[in-house]
Parts: C-alpha cells; structure tokens; sequence
C-alpha cells in the first residue's frame, strides 16, 4: 500500500514500557527524528497504525497530538483498561470450538482438563516434577511463578488462534487434533496433562520468570 501511494513507511519498535507507564511522547520524539532525516515537512500526512497493544499505541498518539498524527488505524486495539479482561479468553474459546477451522467442544474441554492437571500438581506440592514436565528455567515452587506457568501456558491456545499457522506456528488444527488425541503418533490413549507436555515440547515454549 505505501509503495502504492508513494509513501514512506517507517516501523518504531516498542520493546519494553517504561517503569512510569505507556510513554506516548516517544512517539513525537520519533516522528520529530524521521521529519528531520528525510526533509519531511508540515505537507506529508503522517498516518500510524497499529495491531493490538500497538494498536493502542498507534490511537492514544493520534488522540493526543493531532497536530502531528492526521490519522490512525488500530486494529483489535485495547483501549478501554480493564482489570478482568476474560471476554478475551471466550473469544479464544469460540475460536477452538469452530469445526470450521478445525477446532471442537473437545477441544476447548480437554485444554481445561490438562490446565486443572497441572493447577491440581503444583497444589498438590509437585512443583519439580511439573518444573522438569514443561521445562522451566526454576523451579516454580512460588504462588507468582506458579501463576506465571499457567499463564504461559495458556498462552499456547491464545497465540495459537491469534496466528493460526501464520510464521510456522501451529494452526487450530494441528493444536486442536494433538489435544483431542487424534495425531497418528499417539495410538494410546493419553492424559491431557501428558499432552499438553507434548503441545509445549512441539511449540519450543521456554517458561522464564522475571525477578522484580
């Protein structure tokens, strides 16, 4: 589309959020480095865009200097701040029930099953095993790094609806059929708690924990 209508494309990369929050005013720090670089001036329209968290990013800027950004498109953008953001996770759960993608009612079942399984272990003080199972940098023997291991596992499902395929991840179906027991390699029965050890096996996920 840039090339289409001759325009610049330009890509700020926002890895970490400063200790004081969202910073908004880097992106003027940015559009002000980029104006001077290619002798843009007051004529070129700046439009941003944005997917996201960055889709949020890319509207609070418009937002807040419209003198700079003339407009912006955000894409899936969570701009209302919510601390219970569980109509995300049913969205999710729609996604993997749909036979049209592949996914099943099975499906959605038996993540809950395996993710009760592992919830059931580290209450049940099995914090090693389940460590060595999912392959953790530590020992999640804390409440936070327990936290952090089942949130990083339910990762798995959200990345894999968000992308479905897309980059080499696994598609909802290949997800769905190794949770429900229907790849070839399997001809027993297994655990959905020995599956989702599979799943993450498959996916390469490292579990790290950051000490604050």
């Amino acid at each position: 589309m840039a090339e289409e209508d001759g325009a610049l494309l330009v890509v700020l990369e926002h890895r970490f959020v400063k200790p004081t929050g969202v910073r908004t005013h880097d992106g003027t720090t940015f559009h002000h480095h980029i104006s001077n670089r290619y002798h843009l001036s007051e004529k070129n329209t700046w439009i941003s865009f944005g997917d996201s968290y960055a889709g949020a990013l890319s509207a609070w800027l418009r937002g807040k200097f419209p003198h700079l950004i003339y407009g912006a498109v955000a894409s899936s953008a969570p701009v209302e701040a919510r601390l219970d953001f569980s109509t995300f996770n049913k969205v999710v759960g729609i996604s993997l029930m749909d036979e049209a993608v592949g996914g099943s009612d099975k499906c959605v079942a038996d993540i809950w099953e395996a993710l009760a399984a592992v919830e059931a272990s580290l209450m049940g003080g099995n914090e090693t095993e389940v460590g060595k199972d999912f392959s953790c940098c530590e020992t999640p023997s804390s409440l936070y790094d327990q936290i952090e291991l089942l949130g990083s596992l339910t990762d798995l499902s959200i990345g894999t609806v968000q992308y479905n395929g897309i980059g080499g991840d696994m598609s909802i179906k290949e997800f769905c059929n190794l949770m429900t027991n229907k790849t070839e390699p399997f001809e027993e029965e297994m655990e959905a708690y020995d599956r989702l050890v599979r799943l993450v096996g498959l996916s390469n996920l490292k579990v790290l924990y950051v000490r604050l």
